[in-house]
This record gives structure tokens, sequence and C-alpha cells, in this order.
């Protein structure tokens, strides 16, 4: 049972003809999406979701959909090198690929696999008073690998908290916290040259996420 609440589904729609996919409604859940961290007061909200995130990755309930993020992260390779090569001239594609080669080649998860959320962003949790009230969209939702989930150490934290974060959690080994990294660089490098033109907003938080992850180096 999670303590934190979650996205509560009410109803479920099909696809119609005015709009071709399945749709939900969904409970609404009080809060604000958290801006990135100035100078350190992220540090209880850093516990709270450590804390959320070993309660999700520790809920026992077998059989359930694999989550399309719970994969090795080699998978990511092939495009996350074209993301590096669109960008040429706006990187440092020498230094990042070396660095890529490093992460994505961090020892593979070799425990069984864990429920994740899959899209842990600053967008998808919601706070009161600067504390985790809400956790939302679980449209990735399955079980993998949680190094997906630890997205948010470098898309949300400054280094003070991104340590009291990993420090709180749970199950999570020095090769899970690079494979983290890796998908925090990769999901970066793939989400700047596909929103640089039509999202501001995910661009610069894709900037963001780079600039911390080289700056762990």
């Amino acid at each position: 049972m999670l303590k934190t609440p979650i996205s509560q589904p009410l109803f479920k729609g099909g696809p119609e003809n005015s709009y071709p996919w399945p749709w939900l409604i969904i409970k609404w859940n009080e809060g604000y999406n958290p801006e990135h961290e100035k100078e350190n007061e992220h540090e209880l909200l850093a516990k709270d979701i450590a804390d959320f995130l070993n309660e999700l990755h520790g809920v026992k309930l077998a059989n359930g959909p694999s989550s399309r993020r719970g994969i090795p992260l080699k998978e990511l390779d092939r495009e996350t090198r074209k993301a590096i090569d669109q960008l040429q001239g706006e990187i440092d594609g020498q230094n990042i690929t070396r660095l890529w080669d490093q992460l994505s080649n961090a020892p593979s998860w070799n425990k069984k696999p864990v429920w994740i959320h899959g899209d842990f962003l600053p967008g998808n949790i919601l706070l009161q008073n600067n504390r985790l009230s809400a956790v939302i969209d679980f449209s990735d939702v399955g079980i993998g690998d949680p190094a997906c989930d630890l997205v948010i150490a470098w898309s949300l934290l400054k280094p003070h908290s991104r340590k009291i974060f990993k420090e709180n959690l749970e199950n999570i080994d020095d090769s899970t916290w690079e494979r983290g990294r890796g998908w925090a660089l990769s999901i970066a490098l793939i989400m700047l040259p596909y929103y640089k033109h039509s999202n501001p907003i995910l661009a610069s938080l894709a900037k963001r996420m780079l600039e911390n992850v080289l700056g762990d180096l």
C-alpha cells in the first residue's frame, strides 16, 4: 500500500472517431509541480521521493506488465547515439559519447523486476508546502529495472539534495545508480532535438538534466 496519493482512475473511455485512443478520467490531486532546485530547498522533498520509490519498488504484486522503460539501458544505445549526432555543434559529442559508453555498460539489473513508475520526472509529481503530496501520470507503470525512476535525481535536485535522495533509497546499489544516471543522460539527449523547436519547457528540462549529469563527473 502506497502512503502517497497517486492517480486514481474513475472512468475508462474507449477510442471513438473524434478521439481514436483510450482515455481516463482521474481523481484530482491537489498540489503543484516543483521548480528545479535553486539552493537546498528540496532536502525534505528528496527524502519524500526516495520513500515513495522505496514503497513502489517494494510492492508485491505478481504478473505485472512490463514497463517500456524497465528495459536494459543498453537497448537505448541506437536512439541515444542518433541524438548525439543530431546535436553536433551544440554539445561536446566526444565527451558525452564517452560518458554514455561508460554508463550504458554498467552491470545490468540481476534481481527480480520491481514495480516502477516509468516516467518519474518533475512534471509528474505534485507538492504542497515543498513536500511531496501526490504522484501522477502512471501511463508507463509496470515492472522492470528500477533505474529509470532515478532520473528525478538529475531532473530536479541539486548535488546536496541528490545525495540525500540517494542515501535514503533502499535496494539501489551503485550500478543501479549509474544506470539511473545513464537513463537521465539518454532521456535528456533524446528530448533535446525533439522538443527544442516545439516545447521550450521540456527543452529547458533536457538541458538542465544534461548539465546535472555532466556535473556529476
